[in-house]
């Protein structure tokens, strides 16, 4: 779950771009980063037993897929210690609130399906 945690509040730090256009392609990618998480939380949250747990881990590793993607692109951006700060501003406690959202979901779906626990969790860490 810490991996998710850092690859979310890290993925916008880094590029080189006019900073008005930055910032749009920074909000965009956070806006991404965060409609993800919120979808990774509503997979996790179906997972009721080790037969729903089966179906859905293969969209919760494309999910992660996509979070990892986004973090690819967004170091091509790099930000300034003022920019960094702007955005810890604007979006830190949204991404907390996510993070956590996932936290949880993750934990109630490994108790729901302890058969599959390990392989929920590869999942959520971008393994196969």
């Amino acid at each position: 779950m810490k991996y998710l945690v850092s690859l979310s509040m890290g993925l916008l730090l880094a590029g080189i771009l006019p900073a008005a256009e930055k910032t749009d392609q920074i909000d965009g990618i956070a806006k991404k980063i965060l409609k993800v998480m919120d979808d990774l939380a509503d997979k996790l949250g179906e997972i009721k037993d080790n037969d729903s747990a089966d179906k859905v881990t293969p969209d919760i590793a494309k999910l992660v897929k996509q979070m990892q993607e986004l973090g690819k692109k967004s170091k091509t951006l790099k930000l300034s210690d003022e920019e960094k700060k702007a955005f810890q501003k604007q979006y830190g406690e949204k991404f907390q609130t996510s993070a956590k959202k996932v936290q949880v979901a993750a934990q109630k779906a490994m108790k729901n399906a302890p058969d599959r626990a390990k392989k929920i969790q590869a999942a959520l860490q971008g393994q196969k």
